[in-house]
């Protein structure tokens, strides 16, 4: 009943605030909502979680600079929903004590991510008398935001009730975003022009091609973010087994969705999740046979858009055109990142933390290391890629662990969604920085941290697995 009041106190507070936007000033409404989510995270923690994964996937896309200068709207949710999240908890460990939690190897993988993407990156190019950029600054704090996005999930979600209102909501939030994306490359009326304010600076395509996009930003990250919500979705169907009509349509809609994006990587993405899916639910199949009526009204809903695609492929390899030619993909790995990463002992602790580097060319002004493997190696050397081996193994140990034992079925959930979602990771690396991606890290980092706790509240014991008890806490969250 409590839970209950505050939800419809939380919604009679939003439409307050929808007329209120119609007088006062747009900082003044922004002051007003974030005031109330530090108030609501404070009381009840574990709605930073809820908010973000409700939230996240409708303001991933907008630019930065969007709200707050240099700060992108998702990050700018993210710190507030922290100092809800610190006004709370910190209060109580000031009354009673800093009582003990337990980390799991997988929680110092991701912290080793952040650390090894920027400040060893950083302290190389200092040795090394580089110029730092501001370029350099932001992308060597993008690991340290999912690392306070996965730390918070973490702390948050500790029980499977708290798991499945997470998962519920982030599935409907991003069948909005899926909606939308469909119709976006429907050209479905004012639905294209109304997420230009999506697209981004550093996308080469425009909202007007017939590729998803949607609130995400780019139609790669889109693509990825729907394949691993069909593995979340399957996963509801097959475990919690309440709803199981409506997670089939869930399953049917992101899998077109991911068809929508027109991204070759994302088709390969999709198959893999899938694969992934069914092999631990066992269900592969069935699956495989009830994709066939999917396949045929995704190829006649969406024919402009594919056909389009298949356009774009490269007659002589038969591969998609911006991985081959003399700007392509592979030729501005050959030509401008490999020969620097074997300069010196630059593959060994890194070139520089931006993902980017400025283009020769006129017409163009960003060259993007467009392989995942390679950014590691580009971006923090051999700390930052056996990190990233570590965290892929780990995590996915820890998924294999709650998959397989009796804990609650959200955390089950998450836990295939999240070894699906590395599965994915591991191969799509080979072609572009995946584990950055926004929206699908904003995701997958939440699924690993849930997949975790998962793990190390077997039978309602946290005494297996590999973990340590350290000081610090969230035992005094409810």
């Amino acid at each position: 009943m409590r839970q209950a009041g505050l939800l419809t106190g939380v919604l009679l507070s939003a439409v307050l605030l929808g007329v209120a936007a119609g007088r006062w000033s747009t900082y003044t409404v922004a002051g007003v909502v974030g005031i109330t989510m530090i108030v609501v995270v404070a009381r009840w923690p574990r709605f930073a979680a809820y908010a973000y994964l409700a939230i996240g996937p409708l303001v991933v896309g907008l630019e930065r600079g969007t709200a707050v200068p240099f700060i992108r709207v998702n990050e700018l949710l993210l710190g507030v929903l922290w100092l809800g999240l610190l006004a709370g908890p910190v209060r109580a460990w000031a009354l009673r004590g800093f009582p003990a939690i337990r980390l799991h190897v997988v929680d110092w993988c991701v912290l080793g991510l952040a650390v090894f993407s920027s400040v060893t990156g950083l302290l190389w190019m200092f040795v090394r008398a580089e110029s730092m950029t501001l370029d350099d600054a932001l992308f060597a704090l993008t690991l340290w935001k999912y690392l306070a996005l996965y730390v918070l999930v973490r702390i948050t979600i500790r029980r499977g009730t708290h798991a499945r209102t997470a998962l519920v909501l982030a599935l409907s939030s991003s069948a909005v975003v899926a909606v939308l994306g469909i119709l976006q490359v429907l050209q479905f009326g004012p639905v294209p022009s109304l997420l230009s304010a999506f697209v981004s600076a550093d996308e080469p395509e425009k909202v007007e091609q017939l590729n998803a996009k949607s609130t995400i930003g780019g139609s790669i990250a889109f693509a990825d973010l729907m394949a691993i919500l069909v593995a979340v979705s399957l996963s509801w169907y097959v475990i919690v087994r309440s709803s199981r009509v409506l997670a089939g349509a869930a399953a049917a809609l992101f899998a077109m969705a991911t068809l929508a994006s027109g991204q070759f990587s994302g088709v390969l993405g999709l198959i893999t999740v899938a694969i992934a899916t069914g092999a631990l639910l066992r269900i592969l199949t069935r699956l495989a046979l009830g994709s066939i009526p999917l396949i045929v009204v995704a190829a006649i809903a969406l024919r402009p858009a594919l056909e389009a695609r298949l356009l774009e492929l490269d007659p002589n390899t038969g591969l998609p055109l911006q991985w081959t030619g003399d700007t392509g993909r592979l030729a501005n790995l050959q030509t401008f990142i490999w020969p620097r990463l074997g300069e010196g002992l630059n593959w060994l602790l890194g070139v520089q933390t931006s993902a980017r580097i400025p283009a020769p060319e006129s017409y163009r002004e960003w060259i993007w290391i467009e392989s995942g493997y390679t950014w590691l190696l580009w971006n923090g050397g051999i700390p930052l890629l056996l990190a990233f081996l570590a965290y892929v193994f780990f995590a996915g140990k820890a998924c294999w662990r709650t998959i397989s034992s009796t804990a609650h079925p959200a955390f089950r959930v998450a836990a295939v969604a999240a070894m699906a979602g590395l599965v994915q990771l591991s191969l799509l690396m080979v072609i572009d920085t995946h584990l950055t991606m926004r929206g699908t890290a904003d995701l997958l980092f939440p699924l690993v941290a849930m997949a975790v706790t998962g793990a190390l509240t077997v039978n309602g014991s946290t005494a297996k697995g590999p973990s340590r008890t350290l000081v610090g806490s969230s035992a005094a969250l409810p």
